[in-house]
């Protein structure tokens, strides 16, 4: 968890510099999972509070029985993949930029969204 905290500190004193927020999306692939996992929480009436194993890597790991090392490696490869297009394009207009983003973040949902459908 301190790292995490480094992280955030990190990315908003990055916010505070560049004045602008689409820094956020360096967060995208686990933001994505942690709020899907919640809305499907609560939309199941679950306690959000209490522990649970419904995270898209736990459900990968746990139930599909795919390797840790594959799962940690698909998670850091598509959020690399995001954070070069953020940085690479990030001098091209703020808009295109949360155009890019918000497809980035349509595209997670709908990964995590995916799991459910092949049950």
């Amino acid at each position: 968890m301190a790292i995490s905290f480094w992280i955030v500190t990190l990315l908003l004193q990055l916010m505070l510099k560049t004045q602008s927020v689409i820094w956020i999306l360096f967060l995208t692939v686990y933001g994505v999972d942690s709020v899907c996992t919640i809305l499907h929480r609560l939309y199941l009436r679950q306690n959000i509070f209490k522990a649970h194993r419904m995270h898209f890597y736990q459900v990968l790991t746990n139930e599909r029985r795919v390797s840790h090392l594959i799962v940690s490696t698909g998670y850091a490869v598509a959020q690399l993949l995001i954070c070069l297009v953020i940085i690479r394009f990030y001098s091209f207009s703020e808009v295109l930029m949360w155009i890019a983003g918000s497809g980035m973040v349509v595209s997670c949902s709908l990964i995590y969204l995916l799991k459910f459908v092949r049950k």
